[in-house]
Formats: C-alpha cells, structure tokens, sequence
C-alpha cells in the first residue's frame, strides 16, 4: 500500500491512529507497516511523534524481544533519524533523549563493558544499539554528540576496542569505532 507512494503514505499517515489501534498498538504487528509508510519520507518523518518513538524503544530495551523484532526496530528508528542520507536532527534528538532515559537497563548498560565473553546474541544487541548512536549523531548536532558522550565514554570504547584476550569480532567493533569518529573527532 504505502511501499514508494507519498500518496499513500500520506493518507495512511493521517489516520495512523486508528490503522493502528492507537494507544495499544503493538510494535510486533505494525512495524512492516510502520517502515513503509515512513520509508525515504522526510516530509513525514519530520512529523513523527515522541509516543511513536517510545513504542519503538520500549521494544528494543525489552530484554524479551527477539532478534528479528529488535533488528526491525532498530532499522525502523535509523530510518527516521536520516532520511535520504539527510540527518533529521528534531528525530536524532527524540531518539537520543529516549536512550539517555533508559540508560539503567541492561542492554544499554553493557554497550560500554561488551567483550566475547558474552552470547553472540547480546554483541549483536550491543552492536545494533551504538549504530543506531552513531546515526543519531550523524551530521552536526551537538545535542545528540553530548548525549552519547553520556552513554558510552572515551575510554570505554578504547579498551572495548584495544581488547587483546577477549575481542569482539571486528564486525561487531566497526559501530564502535564510527561513534568514535563521529562523536570524538
């Protein structure tokens, strides 16, 4: 329906709400949707809302959700955050501020303390998460290069990365080292 039409997404997206349960709405159900009508559509991305946001992280900092499910929801925030190669700084910073606000959980915890220690699937969980950090601070925006400051330090990344007797894959360090340049330098 919404795949490569602004028509279409447009009218989907003005009645958002009620295509998709409003306030109950499950992330698991209507992210395929969700990803189309806001595909390579700055003009609606730039009207994306805090509460769509939150949906969507609550599902990626729940420990809970699947690989494939997280994955998608990750792919759909990096998706709003840049459109077209163009950085949307007003979605950069919503994304930004809802990660500093869950920053205790678990899985953005040990973003700043992975090694190879452990499961695979929690350094691809890691990994995603910095990604998605590098997007949001993709361009010049203070705001959100401050917030990751916040996240993940300097020299957690250096010994993240400098690990001689438990390293990552390097697949896995390249997310880490795009923040670094991107937020550092």
């Amino acid at each position: 329906l919404c795949v490569d039409n602004t028509a279409s997404q447009q009218a989907c997206f003005g009645r958002m709400e009620e295509l998709l349960g409003g306030e109950e709405m499950d992330v698991n159900e209507s992210g395929e949707f969700l990803l189309e009508m806001f595909r390579n559509n700055y003009n609606l991305c730039s009207k994306i809302s805090r509460h769509l946001v939150d949906k969507f992280m609550e599902t990626i900092t729940n420990e809970n959700a699947d690989a494939e499910l997280f994955q998608h929801c990750v792919n759909f925030l990096k998706q709003v955050v840049v459109v077209n190669g163009i950085p949307l700084a007003r979605n950069q910073t919503l994304v930004m501020h809802s990660l500093a606000e869950r920053q205790q959980l678990e899985d953005l915890s040990m973003i700043a303390t992975v090694n190879s220690d452990l499961p695979p699937w929690k350094l691809r969980r890691a990994a995603a998460l910095v990604d998605l950090m590098y997007t949001c601070t993709l361009g010049f925006n203070p705001t959100t290069e401050s917030l990751a400051r916040g996240l993940i330090h300097t020299p957690q990344i250096l010994k993240i990365l400098s690990e001689r007797e438990r390293p990552i894959p390097l697949v896995l360090q390249l997310p880490y080292i795009r923040l670094l340049i991107e937020v550092y330098f």
